[in-house]
């Protein structure tokens, strides 16, 4: 990818007053839970349609968006650890065998501690059992658990403050260095963070080619789109190194921001376009004119060595870099 200096002049234009957390940018939330059986709808659902209806938070289940991630060298619990990594927020409503398997796998790796919410059934909170004195009593230090009760056909008897410990279930910030740059190479431990850069980049442009995602995003990383610098996505059992498999990750993550409707997919001349859509989202986000980070010119023009040292003390500092 050929980036042009008038992209780059383009940043002094566009750029935004302030600056602020992912959280805040749009609220992701992944459900974990039953599918609905024998149409009586299930719980995850009701947290979808019911009490998340009319609020900003967006919220998607792994069926929803497992066919964006279906490569050949994935697999179904490393596309869940991925979606874990761009959402704000896990749901977890244990309730089956699949969702206590979730939940054991998501607690495993302490950075994903804070955004993992537990629903549990009360009639079992003093049970002496592994889920309770394991991922639970890990998870609890945050106090990120619901207690509620089960009826007999398994739907949940919800409460006015549940639903408003819910409704506000994200977490505060991004991971500390979200984005590890070195001299030679990219890990990026926190994948919202590169949400937030891709919407930032169609914010600015209108939208954001397929074919570039990669170039575009080293060149946010202050790299030369052209050179062949390795990239390392960080997750809690897998490292995933491979520059293809770094891309399909990224189209994936496109892929599924279109299936819950916060982007939408263009093909113009054999090739896709992702612009933002707006349909979906709420006046709060339609208002926000805030973004995740400032570019400021003369940034650009500061040598390399610079650059990566204010990166890293700004990462450890705030979680976040502003320039």
């Amino acid at each position: 990818m050929n980036i042009k200096p008038k992209i780059i002049e383009t940043l002094q234009d566009k750029k935004r007053k302030k600056s602020f957390t992912g959280s805040n940018y749009f609220s992701l939330s992944f459900l974990c839970g039953k599918k609905e059986e024998a149409g009586i709808v299930s719980n995850r659902d009701f947290i979808k349609n019911v009490i998340f209806k009319g609020t900003n938070i967006i919220s998607v289940v792994a069926e929803q968006i497992y066919d964006s991630f279906s490569y050949d060298w994935l697999d179904l619990l490393t596309t869940e650890e991925i979606i874990l990594d761009f959402s704000t927020a896990v749901i977890v409503i244990i309730e089956s065998y699949g969702s206590a398997t979730e939940l054991g796998a998501f607690s495993v790796a302490n950075y994903n501690i804070p955004k993992i919410w537990v629903i549990e059934n009360k009639e079992f909170k003093l049970d002496n059992s592994f889920i309770n004195n394991g991922p639970l009593k890990k998870i609890g230090r945050q106090n990120n658990i619901i207690y509620l009760e089960f009826q007999n056909d398994g739907s949940i008897v919800w409460d006015g403050k549940s639903i408003s410990t819910l409704q506000g279930a994200k977490r505060t910030s991004f991971k500390t260095k979200p984005i590890l740059i070195l001299q030679n190479s990219i890990t990026i431990k926190d994948l919202s963070f590169v949400s937030c850069l891709f919407f930032d980049y169609i914010r600015w442009y209108g939208l954001l080619s397929e074919k570039s995602v990669l170039g575009i995003f080293k060149l946010l990383c202050l790299f030369k789109a052209d050179e062949n610098i390795p990239i390392t996505i960080e997750l809690p059992a897998n490292n995933i190194s491979d520059i293809n498999n770094v891309n399909d990750v990224f189209i994936g993550m496109l892929e599924s921001f279109c299936k819950f409707h916060i982007l939408k997919k263009l093909s113009r001349k054999k090739e896709n376009y992702y612009i933002i859509d707006f349909s979906n989202i709420s006046k709060p986000i339609l208002n926000n004119q805030k973004t995740s980070l400032i570019f400021s010119l003369g940034f650009f023009n500061v040598p390399n060595r610079k650059k990566l040292a204010y990166i890293k003390n700004s990462y450890l500092k705030d979680g976040y870099c502003v320039w």
